[in-house]
């Protein structure tokens, strides 16, 4: 009985390594590019979160009135714009990680097919069982989103 690996023409094995080498440059620079997306995120996220911040403590200590109500729909539309940010954020990880989970099970796929190498399958095979960092990674808009809520409540609070 022949195996897969014997059944294939050098010409499909050439094509299936060429594709094996296009998903591992794939791999690179799609988990690249979200963490260049992620950092861009993260440091708008905490600019605005420093500035309310700053507002905040600057309207607690300098006045006993109650801030204006321009000030608190400014707050509410920093807030909720940035509330907006973080979903499209998260969404866009979302689909990153799946588009990378997509290409690494090809990538297993096709050493299957091969029968010579084992990069993913190993990886897939030997690492602990759910020890991976994807999901934290993929939510790290969510600790975003919760922080803006809660700037939005004291924002509401602090005008009453």
């Amino acid at each position: 009985m022949q195996s897969q690996e014997d059944e294939r023409t050098p010409t499909e094995r050439d094509i299936l390594l060429k594709e094996y080498e296009s998903l591992v440059a794939q791999l690179i620079h799609w988990d690249s590019h979200f963490w260049s997306k992620s950092q861009f995120f993260m440091v708008i996220q905490s600019a605005f979160i420093a500035v309310v911040l700053q507002a905040f403590k600057e309207l607690v200590a300098s006045s006993s009135n109650k801030p204006s109500p321009t000030l608190l729909y400014l707050f509410l539309f920093i807030g909720l714009f940035n509330v907006y940010l973080c979903y499209v954020w998260f969404r866009t990880n979302r689909r990153n990680r799946e588009y990378l989970r997509q290409r690494s099970e090809r990538a297993v796929q096709i050493e299957s097919e091969l029968g010579v190498l084992r990069t993913f399958t190993d990886g897939k095979e030997k690492l602990p069982k759910g020890h991976g960092s994807a999901n934290w990674e993929t939510h790290l808009p969510t600790g975003f989103i919760i922080v803006w809520v809660v700037l939005l409540t004291g924002a509401v609070i602090l005008t009453r």
